[in-house]
């Protein structure tokens, strides 16, 4: 229960666009489509109505990724293949951290980085 709480962060807040790519029918997908069905669900969308959420469900063989766009314009790619969902929101926390130490760094707050 403590792990899925923890995986509705409001994540969006700290991003412009979410663009998830993958095969759902192709084994290794599981994180990634659990990382579109948490990331799209109701509570995480309210908390950045304005982030572009995009999803392509293809029928190829390549590999599935996430593509995030971040507030301060920073573009980062995730390859999800075989990777739990947790991993998925570990890696964009971590960047959120660099983030947000980065605007202490300069002497500004959350509330400025988030345009609160």
């Amino acid at each position: 229960l403590l792990e899925a709480m923890n995986s509705y962060k409001p994540v969006l807040r700290y991003l412009r666009h979410v663009g998830i790519e993958f095969n759902p029918l192709l084994s290794g997908m599981s994180g990634t489509r659990e990382f579109f069905r948490r990331i799209s669900c109701d509570k995480m969308v309210a908390s950045n109505p304005r982030c572009d959420i995009a999803v392509d469900c293809y029928n190829e063989q390549r590999p599935p990724r996430v593509q995030l766009t971040y507030i301060n314009g920073r573009q980062q790619e995730i390859q999800t293949e075989d990777r739990k969902v947790d991993e998925i929101f570990r890696e964009i926390d971590y960047y959120i951290f660099g983030m947000e130490m980065e605007y202490i760094r300069q002497g500004k707050n959350r509330a400025e980085l988030l345009g609160d």
